[in-house]
């Protein structure tokens, strides 16, 4: 997706990992009155096609599938044909797990439709729906790999080389032409309008922030419901055992303290009733 605006304007590419929030981004930021082209992506990278690519053929059973493929097309004919331009880069991070259970639900009438079912017995749900955990790799992990194959491997920038800024909740590195920003979902409520502000030199008041969710009629999908939607994600059970490697790994410890990093595990450990 696109959203057009003066060429002499540096694009915004929103660029991060699914289901931390890029729905908000994308309204706030097309909403807004700046001049920017806005691009909205998920991957660019090579590697980030082919299994992106992969995963939702095999979900959807079309060859081809995958997110934001106009706006993938488009953001690397850009790169390619004008390697000068600048660039805003904004992406953004969440709870590993929160992500994962989230992309869990998203897919669950593909993966799982048994489990959107109305007379579906809960344990079932909590199994199912836990069970992702179970095997937990860092090296394998797509919210752990995402800013290396993306993210380093696109723009030579390792954001785990910059310190993330807890005062201001927010992470800035630059490299030749791409000035990049991380957020985090947790504190975009508090933030969102004033960080977005500073990173792009304009007042606040031209980017009202706009909060929104990928499950509104638009994207209707059985599990988009709002009852299957909670049903599911509070029977989700990770006991802190199965938590403890996700939390301990380089993408946890890098954006979250280790206050944050124990309350999130205690509140999937205990469930979200």
């Amino acid at each position: 997706m696109k959203h057009g605006g003066a060429v002499t304007a540096p694009p915004i590419l929103i660029y991060q990992m699914g289901k931390v929030g890029s729905t908000s981004l994308w309204e706030t930021l097309t909403r807004s009155g700046i001049p920017n082209p806005v691009y909205k992506v998920h991957y660019l990278s090579d590697h980030g096609i082919r299994e992106g690519g992969a995963v939702f053929t095999h979900l959807l059973g079309v060859p081809g599938t995958l997110p934001h493929s106009d706006a993938v097309r488009e953001v690397r004919e850009l790169l390619t044909d004008e390697p000068d331009r600048p660039w805003k880069v904004v992406s953004v991070v969440r709870d590993p797990i929160a992500r994962d259970v989230s992309s869990f639900v998203q897919l669950v009438h593909f993966a799982h439709p048994e489990l959107t079912r109305p007379t579906i017995q809960e344990d079932k749900i909590a199994r199912a729906a836990s069970l992702q955990f179970a095997m937990y790799s860092e090296s394998d992990s797509y919210h752990s790999r995402w800013f290396d194959t993306e993210i380093r491997d696109m723009f030579g920038i390792d954001v785990f080389e910059t310190p993330f800024d807890h005062e201001h909740r927010r992470l800035r590195v630059s490299r030749g032409n791409v000035d990049l920003m991380v957020l985090r979902l947790e504190d975009l409520t508090a933030t969102l309008s004033g960080n977005l502000s500073w990173f792009l030199g304009v007042p606040p008041s031209d980017i009202p922030a706009v909060y929104a969710s990928s499950r509104h009629p638009e994207k209707q999908a059985p599990a988009y419901d709002p009852d299957v939607y909670r049903r599911i994600v509070k029977r989700v059970r990770v006991p802190l055992a199965r938590s403890r490697p996700i939390y301990e790994s380089r993408f946890a410890r890098h954006f979250y303290t280790d206050d944050e990093i124990g309350r999130f595990a205690a509140g999937w450990a205990e469930g979200r009733d």
